[in-house]
């Protein structure tokens, strides 16, 4: 069973090298467990997260505020108006371009809102089987966040406890689980491995789950072509040097959603910070960077009591 983040599905969104991906994918969609919290919230947030990205890749195409000095010596007066006249058809022409990026970047975006652009059309196999929780599910999410266990942060609303309860639920009875996520609710990262938070990892085996170690990635090239060694039929996995390059892709991605801090760098950091909920140093914790409503926000997770707070 396989259990993919919502912030890699936004990715989709935003990196044309990412969508390379989706033919991968939906060859093992049946064993991709697709929860209704995560279609939701890949909807709530794949405006954003493509108008987002649009908008940084074109606003570079503009020219600067170029001018010709009378101080060119040597330079006759019918060269200099000609000079001028050269800036000034360029610039002309730069606004017509923008004029339809603009128009073309209007178009896109009505499609991504009315999820008829081919990304959304492309997951559509793959979201229609989304799984809805249970009501115990649901309880079993609330008590989660009341005692401050991840996945989830406790000032935000029930969304990534409900999708792993539903992941527990199913946990029994699958052979082999893999996770794909950049949230530092489920993983720490040490340098390219992926480390399940403990506390996940006591939920998989109070479960019943039996089988190897849960295998977690950052990079969903990385995981299909796991899971492909692994014995999954996936006959259209995109070439050696082309995973390669989905893979800087995906490192270069400004994560919209959360970042996952590499140890190294907490090591340096965690005894700067101290949890204002039990009052402990900042050991063994998390610091992390989360798109919210009003922008990036620098946040904490105390190693102690599991609470988390915005810097």
């Amino acid at each position: 069973m396989i259990l993919i983040d919502t912030n890699i599905y936004l990715e989709f969104y935003e990196s044309p090298a990412a969508r390379k991906l989706v033919p991968s994918l939906l060859e093992i969609k049946d064993h991709v467990l697709v929860t209704s919290t995560i279609v939701d919230e890949v909807r709530r947030n794949q405006l954003s997260i493509c108008c987002s990205a649009l908008v940084s890749q074109y606003d570079k195409l503009s020219l600067p505020n170029v001018s010709v000095s009378d101080q060119l010596l040597g330079a006759a007066p019918n060269e200099l108006t000609d000079l001028r006249r050269d800036i000034s058809d360029v610039k002309t022409r730069l606004t017509e371009i923008r004029t339809k990026i603009d128009s073309l970047i209007a178009s896109t975006l009505s499609q991504v809102q009315q999820c008829s652009d081919p990304v959304s059309l492309a997951l559509e196999p793959l979201f229609q089987s989304a799984v809805p929780p249970t009501d115990a599910e649901r309880a079993q999410a609330r008590q989660r966040k009341e005692v401050g266990n991840p996945p989830g942060k406790r000032d935000d609303p029930l969304g990534d406890q409900i999708t792993w309860e539903q992941f527990l639920s199913r946990a029994k009875n699958a052979d082999a689980l893999w996770i794909v996520t950049k949230d530092g609710d489920y993983c720490t990262r040490q340098s390219d491995q992926l480390l399940i938070n403990p506390v996940l990892s006591r939920d998989l085996d109070a479960h019943g789950y039996k089988g190897p170690a849960i295998r977690c990635f950052y990079s969903l090239a990385d995981a299909l072509s796991d899971l492909k060694q692994s014995g999954h039929q996936i006959s259209v996995l995109p070439t050696t040097d082309i995973l390669s390059e989905i893979k800087k892709e995906e490192g270069r991605l400004p994560n919209n959603t959360r970042f996952l801090w590499d140890t190294n760098v907490l090591a340096g950091l965690r005894d700067h910070f101290h949890c204002p909920m039990c009052g402990t140093t900042f050991a063994a914790g998390e610091l992390f960077i989360e798109q919210t409503e009003s922008g990036l926000a620098q946040r904490c997770r105390c190693g102690h009591c599991g609470a988390v707070w915005t810097l």
